[in-house]
């Protein structure tokens, strides 16, 4: 919570929460001449900021590939490969947070795998159990584990215990992950990626309003040109003409993104791009 203070769904703890340094996510997108500029001036002041407190920096956070709630923002792998080299110089823990970016939606098993990076920690979730039971794991490499483990309870993780290894989550999530690594599944995962590219090109080419297009795997977002808070009026009522269409979309105020499941066809999903070209065309007229 103290990491994602920024989020008006914690105003209320903010008294509570503890001190964290932000620094800002060098989002990209198709045809983005600035990126390699941003990120250097990103990666110049984390350099900087680590040399004056890396002793006293417990840990860095960051969503691998794709920032979801923060406006599905999409990173190059290169950025967080030159990130994960500065971090593990200064002996800085890292954490990945793959609630949403692990198991397929960046294209592979894992955000990390595809950035060929290694993280000290790992949360997973959602994907886990592919929505069918909550369940979560929160990973970690063999230095951390080694560092909870002995004879004494002194020395243990005491922490949330209660509903450790839920059976019925447990189960819920292998048979997630049998589906998930069958040869249909990562065909399907490929043909989603595959039709993102080509659909974004041509709404990009017919929309001057459409702006930013950008995709990771199955995860497809652009910007509208207009101005419009995350719950605001406008983003409300953009997601109600899409849903009339059969569409479910929630927009992040001005960002349209889409999530589709591994099993969608690719008429269904060439028919969710359709629906956003007709709606966008009323909606600006």
């Amino acid at each position: 919570m103290a990491v994602s203070r920024e989020s008006f769904y914690f105003k209320q703890f903010t008294d509570l929460l503890f001190s964290v340094d932000l620094f800002d996510y060098p989002a990209t997108w198709i045809d983005d001449s600035d990126i390699e500029i941003k990120e250097k001036i990103i990666l110049e002041k984390l350099e900087k900021h680590l040399d004056q407190f890396s002793k006293e920096t417990a840990a860095v956070i960051i969503e691998p590939l794709v920032q979801g709630a923060g406006g599905m923002n999409v990173c190059r792998p290169e950025f967080l490969q030159k990130c994960v080299i500065l971090f593990k110089s200064h002996r800085i823990l890292i954490i990945f947070d793959e609630v949403m970016t692990g198991f397929g939606r960046t294209g592979e098993l894992f955000a990390c795998l595809k950035s060929n990076t290694q993280p000290d920690i790992i949360c997973l979730s959602k994907g886990l159990t592919g929505g069918f039971m909550p369940l979560s794991v929160t990973a970690c490499s063999d230095f951390i584990y080694e560092a909870f483990l002995g004879n004494d309870f002194s020395r243990a993780l005491g922490h949330s215990h209660s509903f450790t290894a839920n059976p019925l989550g447990c189960a819920a999530s292998l048979a997630s992950l049998d589906l998930l690594l069958l040869p249909e599944t990562q065909s399907q995962i490929k043909m989603i990626e595959k039709i993102h590219k080509e659909e974004l090109l041509l709404l990009s080419q017919q929309h001057s309003q459409i702006t930013k297009t950008r995709y990771c795997g199955t995860i497809a977002a652009f910007d509208l040109v207009l101005s419009a808070d995350y719950g605001s009026a406008t983003s409300i009522q953009l997601r109600e003409r899409f849903l009339k269409q059969g569409l479910i979309i929630r927009p992040l105020g001005s960002i349209i993104y889409l999530l589709p499941p591994y099993c969608i066809s690719e008429i269904d999903l060439k028919r969710a791009y359709e629906i956003i070209r007709y709606e966008l065309n009323q909606y600006f007229q």
